[in-house]
């Protein structure tokens, strides 16, 4: 038998990712298995997962160069948590300039809150003169039905649609 043993150092390693501080994708399933339990416990206790997508952050790192793509991702870390923090809400980092909001309560117009919360944030980053940075976020709420990987699809493709629209604008 093999025993695996992590220091705390170690753990949060896994858990939280380098550039941003944020939790990682790991961390992310660790949560939404944590959620369903809960909701599993309670019957009631359901929450929301909001998809956040960067807009035009590929301008950011041929334009100005992967640096500057790092400086913006750690703006936009800070205000995502900002974010998050008002709502008891967490925010984790799943791979380049996606994120995931992940909500502890189902509150009706809880989303609405947290998503208008996180474009006010993002707006008061300051970045470049050059250049506005601009999200796109989709909600899906858990209703006790749903599996994890409709659930993160259903809010994905809600996230595309509002970038869609945002590029027509």
């Amino acid at each position: 038998v093999l025993t695996v043993v992590y220091t705390i150092s170690q753990y949060k390693k896994i858990r939280v990712d380098n550039l941003t501080k944020l939790y990682n994708r790991y961390a992310m399933d660790e949560e939404i298995k944590e959620q369903l339990s809960q909701y599993a416990r309670e019957k009631s206790d359901s929450f929301y997962i909001i998809s956040c997508d960067l807009d035009n952050f590929k301008h950011i790192n041929d334009t100005w160069g992967h640096l500057e793509g790092d400086r913006a991702l750690v703006l936009i870390s800070v205000a995502l948590t900002k974010a998050c923090e008002k709502f008891d809400a967490e925010v984790f980092r799943i791979g380049g300039d996606e994120f995931v909001i992940i909500t502890d309560t189902s509150e009706e117009g809880l989303a609405a809150l947290v998503t208008e919360e996180v474009k006010k944030e993002i707006d008061n980053i300051e970045f470049r003169d050059d250049f506005e940075i601009r999200i796109s976020l989709g909600t899906a709420l858990y209703n006790g039905e749903a599996d994890v990987s409709s659930l993160l699809e259903s809010a994905d493709k809600k996230m595309y649609e509002a970038k869609k629209i945002s590029k027509n604008i």
